[in-house]
């Protein structure tokens, strides 16, 4: 409650620009994710509670995310209700992505929003090794897979039956499907930050931090504006450093929010 009660009190600050659908949706999975700790709501399923025909009054065990953007593969359960339940609305996938950010947070012992960034980092870092990886092939049967070996362990062209050398390919596929599954999660991920207001919330905690650096800067400027013994030359180098400083602070910011900056 005294979370709720603070969140409120900043929603002119820090919240300010969450749209009030994704501020919604951000309580909801914090209520969820609760649940879930609890013991009283599973993470893999839909789980909202149905309100019509002979189920009603039960939680819907849909998989979570179940025909949604947001839904899960072989190796990672979904996030968020089902499409029945709207999980393919933009409250639905915002729901998703703060669930997500909740599981990520828990994870890296950080904040949610801090959490979904870091996940969208590491799925980044690992498409750009996997394709590193794949960048290293000298023919595209390495890609495919598709070779076999003889007795003596001579790689043999699947087409021809041809002598290729022995360790003259390296079978890649795995390779392949791990890159195809980090960049779907990658995209998962980066579209669960962008449906949730996770980046806007980053840039308001940005904002918020450079607002109080700049109260201290300029509060250490008054003092040397009123101390006499202090020379004028000097106290103009001062402003002009401490403008300096601050518009780089703002750059930075405005550069979270451009996207440059995951």
């Amino acid at each position: 409650m005294v979370r709720e009660i603070i969140d409120d009190a900043l929603i002119g600050g820090p919240l300010g620009r969450l749209r009030p659908v994704q501020l919604r949706s951000m309580y909801t999975a914090r209520e969820w994710s609760h649940e879930i700790a609890r013991g009283n709501r599973s993470h893999n399923t839909c789980g909202v509670t149905i309100t019509r025909g002979r189920h009603a009054g039960t939680r819907c065990q849909n998989p979570a995310g179940l025909n949604t953007p947001n839904a899960g593969d072989e190796e990672e359960s979904g996030f968020g209700p089902c499409w029945a339940h709207g999980g393919a609305k933009l409250s639905g996938r915002a729901e998703a992505g703060w669930l997500m950010a909740h599981k990520f947070a828990q994870e890296y012992a950080c904040t949610p929003w801090e959490g979904l960034l870091k996940a969208v980092r590491i799925a980044a870092g690992k498409v750009v090794y996997t394709e590193w990886v794949l960048s290293q092939a000298t023919d595209d049967l390495e890609l495919e897979g598709r070779f076999a070996r003889n007795e003596s362990g001579i790689i043999l062209h699947p087409d021809t039956g041809d002598p290729l050398g022995a360790g003259a390919l390296r079978n890649r596929s795995w390779w392949v499907t791990k890159n195809e599954l980090w960049v779907d999660r990658l995209m998962r991920y980066s579209k669960a930050a962008i449906d949730a207001g996770v980046a806007e919330r980053l840039v308001e905690i940005e904002q918020t931090h450079a607002q109080q650096i700049a109260n201290v800067l300029n509060g250490v400027l008054e003092v040397m504006e009123a101390d006499d013994d202090i020379d004028d030359d000097l106290l103009a180098k001062t402003r002009m450093m401490m403008r300096r400083q601050l518009l780089a602070l703002d750059g930075a910011s405005q550069h979270v929010m451009d996207g440059e900056v995951v």
